[in-house]
């Protein structure tokens, strides 16, 4: 018995999940699109799961929305190349990839994305001109993009960042059964 769970817990180990929020979530949703189209030495059976807040690739029809349908996408999507422009302008290091071209691979019914219809970096215009018309405040004026915690209108009946918590804590349960 005490082998057979050290076995387990071993194999619990070796197990993850992968979170991230914002350019948190870019990072963390390029890893996983590396697992899940085998890019990486890591198994996808190793995944047990993917959340991803406010991810600037998002794209619907990549991972699972368990939210509010979205028209949008990532902010990074619709700017794609011409985006490192305003890293350039702007003096910072933004690089706008665009879009996923393999999305998730495997790991596509695994990956979640949550995402504000109202926030202008996952649910962003898919028209280039109608974003810079509509977001030339959006630097200065996005308190949505902060504002995860609290707001109820994300995933109905709860916020975002606690439908995380919970989605973790049935994976974990999960594995450990």
């Amino acid at each position: 018995d005490l082998h057979k769970e050290y076995r387990r817990q071993r194999q619990m180990c070796i197990r993850d999940r992968l979170t991230g929020f914002s350019q948190g979530a870019v990072i963390a949703s390029d890893v996983a699109s590396d697992i899940g189209n085998s890019r990486l030495t890591i198994p996808d059976k190793n995944m047990l799961g993917v959340a991803l807040l406010a991810d600037g690739r998002r794209v619907n029809g990549q991972g699972i929305n368990p939210g509010k349908p979205l028209n949008g996408q990532g902010l990074e999507v619709t700017l794609g190349p011409m985006g490192s422009g305003l890293g350039i302008i702007s003096g910072t290091d933004a690089t706008m990839k665009g879009r996923r071209s393999d999305g998730f691979g495997v790991l596509n019914e695994r990956t979640y994305q949550l995402c504000s219809e109202k926030d202008i970096v996952c649910n962003a215009s898919k028209n280039p001109v109608t974003l810079i018309e509509k977001g030339h405040n959006f630097f200065s004026n996005n308190p949505i993009h902060s504002q995860y915690n609290t707001n109820p209108d994300v995933v109905p009946g709860t916020t975002a960042t606690r439908w995380i918590v919970q989605w973790m804590e049935k994976l974990i349960n999960t594995a450990l059964a």
